[in-house]
């Protein structure tokens, strides 16, 4: 059993109450919907560009280097003429670059996109991309989770800044 069949048997008993079957019938069902999305594209005539095609939205770094993020998928369902499957290494170098741009480093605080708050450690494991959970991780602290990027909090920057912060915090 390869890799795809594994998972589609996966969820096939996840969503099956743990009755088996074939994955022949998951990919008559699901195959043709999810290909060619569910994956990140790149665009070989400009470097800054990379984006996500999901069944039900789409997402990255547009050709001025924003983010974008839009809810709803291209019309028809169809790539953009001119695109290319990004490669592991292309993902994860344009992902960590921006995540960079926008403060994402070793002693920011976080809020990720599940609302927990964290002080980013500098533990030397840097960035790192799962595809399976469509995520990027600073070490270790996930910065990026479906097109939904960590706020980076901004430093207090005098003392009286700081003791802001903490009653805020405090509600004082």
């Amino acid at each position: 059993m390869n890799k795809q069949e594994i998972i589609d048997e996966a969820v096939h008993i996840l969503f099956n109450g743990g009755f088996t079957r074939s994955s022949e019938f998951l990919h008559s069902k699901f195959a043709e919907q999810k290909k060619p999305f569910d994956r990140w594209y790149v665009d070989d005539s400009d470097p800054k560009y990379i984006g996500f095609e999901g069944l039900d939205s789409r997402y990255g770094l547009n050709r001025a280097g924003d983010w974008f993020r839009a809810d709803k998928p291209r019309e028809g369902r169809r790539i953009v003429k001119g695109l290319r499957l990004a490669t592991d290494a292309e993902i994860l170098e344009k992902l960590s670059a921006y995540a960079t741009s926008i403060g994402i480093k070793a002693g920011a605080t976080i809020i990720n996109s599940n609302s927990y708050n964290y002080v980013l450690s500098d533990n030397a494991r840097g960035f790192v991309y799962k595809e399976n959970v469509n995520t990027l991780y600073f070490n270790g602290y996930q910065v990026m989770q479906n097109g939904k990027w960590a706020t980076v909090l901004e430093e207090p920057k005098t003392i009286e800044d700081r003791l802001e912060v903490i009653e805020k915090l405090l509600n004082l």
